[in-house]
C-alpha cells in the first residue's frame, strides 16, 4: 500500500479509504396530537431506548425545526402512524426543507393515505437525499397534511411516528 490511508484500486491507482457513516440520530414524536395542516413544532424527543445506537453528534432540534451538526449528504427517513375517526379524503406528512434558516420551506415530499370509514388507522413513509451545504441555513422541519382532524400518533418509549438522519458522506 502506499500509505495506511490508501488503498489500491483496480485501474492500478491509489485512492483513499472511504470514511464510514459518522451521524445517525432518531427522533420521534413522544405524544400523541390532534392536526390538520401544520408545522410538528412540539413534542419531539431523541430516542432515548436503551438499545438505541445513535452515531456522533446528532442533530439539534428547536420548535420543530432540525438542525444538521455538519455539511455533507444527509439519507432523511421517517414513518408517521395516524388515525382518523371519520372519513379524510387524505392525510399525510410533508417534509418541508429551508434553505434561509427556517424562514422559509418549500416542500421536499409529500405523501398521503386517505381514510376511508370512521375508526381507521393509517401511515405514510417517505425518504430523502439532502446536500447539506450550509449548517446555518438549511434546515427541515415535519408538517401534517390532512382533510380534516387526524390524531397522529407518538410515544415517548418506543417508535411509532419517527425521523431517521444518516450523514452518509461529504457534500
Amino acid at each position: 500500500t502506499k500509505d495506511a490511508t490508501t488503498f489500491l484500486r483496480g485501474d492500478n491507482t491509489f485512492a483513499e479509504v472511504p470514511a464510514g457513516l459518522d451521524m445517525a440520530d432518531q427522533w420521534r414524536f413522544s405524544t400523541n396530537f390532534t392536526s390538520t395542516s401544520e408545522k410538528i413544532n412540539t413534542g419531539w424527543e431523541r430516542n432515548d431506548n436503551s438499545f438505541y445506537g445513535g452515531i456522533g453528534t446528532g442533530m439539534t432540534e428547536s420548535s420543530g425545526d432540525f438542525t444538521f451538526p455538519s455539511t455533507g449528504i444527509y439519507y432523511i427517513s421517517f414513518v408517521s402512524s395516524f388515525y382518523a375517526s371519520a372519513f379524510r379524503s387524505y392525510a399525510g406528512i410533508k417534509l418541508r426543507g429551508s434553505s434561509d434558516g427556517g424562514s422559509n420551506y418549500s416542500d421536499l415530499i409529500d405523501v398521503y393515505d386517505s381514510i376511508s370509514s370512521s375508526g381507521e388507522y393509517g401511515n405514510v413513509n417517505g425518504n430523502y437525499l439532502l446536500d447539506v451545504t450550509n449548517v446555518s441555513n438549511i434546515k427541515v422541519a415535519l408538517y401534517t397534511s390532512a382533510s380534516g382532524a387526524v390524531l397522529y400518533e407518538g410515544n415517548s418509549t418506543y417508535n411509532r411516528s419517527y425521523m431517521t438522519f444518516l450523514r452518509l458522506g461529504d457534500t
